[in-house]
């Protein structure tokens, strides 16, 4: 099971883990901040290429900064 325990960055809201089907060693985040400037300047940071590197993770990432245009939440009367 994957454990991630560290201390959320300044202005991190939420993260999501997905793993690939079939590959457990491929993982997607997503996260939540409060401001772009905040996650461009945490993804870009030395904190983080340490953090990756103690978890063990092989090679660059893939990093995506997306802009959320709506929600859709689904319930069972759906």
């Amino acid at each position: 099971m994957l454990r991630l325990i560290f201390v959320a960055p300044p202005g991190e809201r939420a993260c999501l883990v997905f793993r690939t089907a079939g590959n457990p060693n491929d993982l997607t985040l997503l996260f939540e901040w409060e401001h772009l400037e905040r996650a461009w300047g945490y993804m870009n940071s030395e904190e983080l290429r340490k953090k990756m590197k103690q978890a063990g993770v092989v090679g660059d990432p893939e990093i995506h900064y997306l802009a959320e245009m709506y929600s859709i939440h689904r319930s069972a009367a759906d």
